[in-house]
């Protein structure tokens, strides 16, 4: 009689819907956003870390830093999809770093925290929501942070009780590049993990980085203001008039900004900013 693959096939499966339900069961959540699925700071068993030095106590300042100061590579800007270095926005920082520190401190050396954040990326006046997931944990090398997925597109509803976290769970990274910082290093089998030395001084790289970037932006405004002003027989361009046609324009993108806000295909933030730029230009 002809042996049957049927049942070690279902065996299989049985026990690989046991495993992950095991690994979500054993997540401890230490926060999770009510209206969004994607927002959440867990506890999970971490299969990366050789010997964690956990629980672990972080300053609040240190953690913020350590936040502020993870950036994307410069070359990352020349693509359609980044549109800044900061890796976290200040938003997020401020929000997530308490939840860090905490899970941080209840962490056993088996665990890692788990970070999981949505933050808006707005492009022009459509919503742009990025799913960035990183696992965190202490060695004695320093803090390691490996970037699961970086910038990946929400596409859909992805606060729906319902169907959101599936929308969150198939959501693609970008793998964009990192750019490591002083006191920060690649980890040497993946250029996705930066591990930072908590001996660095991280205030102090977070206000270097600050004033490189505000000299960049002097320096672009100078270049400006020097083609202006290198042509001494081009006169100021007069103030300009608003047409009939652009009035009617404007009152026309006003219209299609009030649809994809009640459709809720933008944010009220989205709205309010893009609508002040269209009335700023009559």
């Amino acid at each position: 009689m002809k042996k049957s693959l049927s049942t070690p096939i279902f065996s299989l499966l049985m026990f690989s819907f046991v495993f992950l339900f095991t690994l979500q069961a054993n997540a401890k959540t230490i926060y999770e956003q009510n209206n969004n699925p994607a927002n959440y700071v867990k506890l999970q068993k971490n299969p990366d870390a050789e010997s964690s030095n956990h629980p672990y106590s972080f300053n609040n300042e240190v953690m913020a830093d350590l936040l502020r100061s993870v950036r994307y590579s410069r070359k990352a800007l020349f693509s359609d999809n980044i549109k800044t270095q900061f890796v976290f926005e200040e938003e997020t920082v401020q929000k997530y770093t308490p939840y860090l520190i905490e899970a941080f401190q209840k962490a056993s050396p088996e665990e890692a925290v788990f970070l999981s954040v949505a933050q808006s990326r707005p492009y022009a006046i459509l919503r742009n929501d990025r799913l960035t997931q990183v696992r965190l944990w202490v060695e004695s090398d320093g803090l390691h942070m490996n970037f699961v997925k970086t910038e990946a597109k929400l596409h859909g509803d992805y606060k729906s009780k319902t169907t959101g976290k599936k929308l969150i769970r198939n959501a693609k990274g970008l793998r964009v590049s990192l750019e490591t910082q002083e006191g920060q290093q690649f980890a040497l089998d993946s250029a996705q993990e930066i591990i930072f030395n908590l001996n660095t001084d991280w205030q102090a790289v977070v206000t270097r980085l600050d004033e490189e970037e505000e000299a960049k932006e002097a320096a672009k405004d100078t270049r400006k203001n020097r083609r202006k002003k290198s042509d001494p027989n081009v006169a100021p361009a007069p103030a300009p008039r608003v047409s009939p046609e652009e009035q009617k324009n404007a009152e026309s993108r006003l219209t299609e900004l009030k649809r994809l806000k009640d459709k809720g295909l933008i944010s009220d933030e989205d709205y309010n900013r893009k609508k002040a730029e269209i009335l700023e230009n009559l």
